[in-house]
């Protein structure tokens, strides 16, 4: 069963019959500028058990909350164009970045009501940590009559925005073993300090890219080159993990969908 992708506005979309939902996925920094492409495993996967995407493509830069603004209105306009997503569930999936711009696209679109958001390896990060040259950049500035550079909003101001303006109850965190750069530890607990909200927080095998998979890369043949061993070996440990990560999200939306 194949269906195959729609692009509206930066927004790429696939309907199965008779959806269940709708998930809307935005993908972390880089790899969110296509995220059907990226996350292609994930997503079609969700598609072939009855739910709805919609993946969002964003440009990263340090300002997140025009980042939000325009992923708000790209979901507007797929909404326009297919109206009757509005009447189905709604839930956010997003990674890394795209964990911190579910939250502000939350706040700013606060009359349409989600079942929930699923955080995977949330990144609410300053700019020195997000980048490997960022202390470099900062370094060349100093001296310069110039304020310190960092995302918009920093991490600060989005701890106190989820405190004092995120409207989401129900949420799905997911923590990688291997992942050391995450943030989902401080934000399961900012969760649970706020008894309107419910949080889930389950540790899975794998690390920051597990949720990047795409289709198998490498052309299989009955005389396997040394480069289709390797790229097999690497693609089998990597989809491993994705095909787990998969198998959470749907257990966890079918138990969110069992409850309306």
């Amino acid at each position: 069963m194949s269906f195959a992708w729609q692009q509206i506005d930066n927004s790429w979309i696939k309907i199965p019959p008779h959806p269940r939902a709708v998930i809307h996925a935005l993908g972390g920094a880089l790899v969110g500028s296509a995220p059907q492409i990226f996350y292609q495993a994930i997503l079609e996967r969700l598609v072939r058990e009855g739910y709805a995407v919609v993946a969002t493509a964003f440009n990263t830069s340090p300002d997140h909350w025009s980042i939000a603004e325009a992923i708000h209105r790209s979901w507007s306009r797929v909404c326009q164009e297919v109206p009757n997503l509005r009447s189905l569930p709604l839930f956010g999936l997003g990674h890394s970045l795209g964990c911190k711009l579910h939250i502000l696209c939350s706040v700013l679109n606060a009359d349409q009501p989600r079942q929930g958001n699923i955080l995977i390896a949330y990144s609410n990060a300053s700019f020195r940590q997000s980048l490997p040259w960022g202390d470099l950049i900062q370094l060349g500035l100093e001296g310069v009559a110039a304020p310190p550079l960092e995302f918009d909003p920093s991490p600060e101001q989005t701890i106190q925005l989820i405190q004092s303006s995120y409207p989401i109850q129900s949420h799905l965190l997911i923590k990688f073993e291997r992942d050391t750069i995450d943030e989902i530890e401080p934000l399961y607990q900012q969760l649970l300090s706020d008894p309107s909200k419910t949080a889930t927080l389950l540790r899975l095998p794998g690390d920051h890219g597990t949720s990047v998979a795409g289709s198998y890369p490498f052309t299989s043949s009955i005389q396997l080159t040394p480069l289709d061993v390797f790229g097999q070996f690497i693609y089998q440990n990597l989809i491993t993990d994705n095909h787990r990560l998969g198998s959470t999200l749907i257990t966890w939306l079918g138990d969110q969908m069992s409850t309306d």
